[in-house]
């Protein structure tokens, strides 16, 4: 009994664990994607500041 319950216990942990690591991947992935996106903008405007 105590056995299963630990056993259920610990997948229901790792179902958080799973959950919060993607959460965590994914955030990690959105905010690279918007400083990358934010630093082709500068750039960008660099660019153009130095074509005028």
């Amino acid at each position: 009994m105590k056995f299963e319950l630990r056993r259920k216990n610990f997948s229901l942990t790792s179902l958080i664990f799973h959950k919060f690591l993607k959460f965590q991947v994914f955030g990690a992935f959105f905010s690279v994607d918007r400083n990358l996106r934010s630093f082709l903008l500068i750039s960008d405007f660099c660019t153009i500041s130095r074509n005028i």
